[in-house]
């Protein structure tokens, strides 16, 4: 369906990702961002080479060929991190007692609202921990897909 999936991935500093093409058209990958720039020229059967995420922050992928494909790649130096389900709920496991800081991110966060949570939470405190968090989204202007009818693609 050419989009990138999933739309955000959340990785430990170090990790290697691969980017197979499971389309029926070539693509182009490639990233501007500080934390990892990269470029794979057009493809469509052969996976390239895994890149290899080693630097933290958030890396924008996009492809030359379609400009509304767009993903995002979370690289984080700590091993305690987790991707919230399609429920919203978000789960951590493992983690040893003591203070931890929190941060939250999406390719859209705005603001929270409500009650939200502090910068760090202590562990060493609380056997059980649960909060109820609110958020406010930007919109995003995403480029519409433009079908080709003569050819029968995009």
């Amino acid at each position: 369906d050419k989009e990138f999936m999933p739309r955000v991935t959340a990785i430990q500093t170090g990790t290697q990702i691969e980017f197979p093409n499971h389309d029926t058209v070539q693509h182009h990958v490639y990233s501007f961002s500080k934390p990892k720039r990269f470029d794979l020229p057009l493809y469509k059967t052969e996976t390239p080479q895994p890149v290899l995420f080693d630097k933290p922050g958030v890396v924008v992928l996009g492809c030359n060929i379609h400009d509304w494909m767009k993903a995002y790649v979370y690289v984080t130096d700590t091993p305690y991190f987790s991707k919230c389900g399609a429920d919203g709920i978000l789960k951590i496991s493992n983690l040893p007692p003591g203070t931890y800081n929190i941060e939250f991110w999406h390719p859209q966060l705005k603001k929270f609202i409500g009650k939200g949570l502090g910068p760090s939470i202590n562990l060493d405190e609380k056997k059980d921990f649960s909060e109820t968090i609110a958020v406010e989204l930007k919109s995003e202007n995403v480029p519409s897909r433009t079908r080709n009818n003569d050819i029968g693609g995009y």
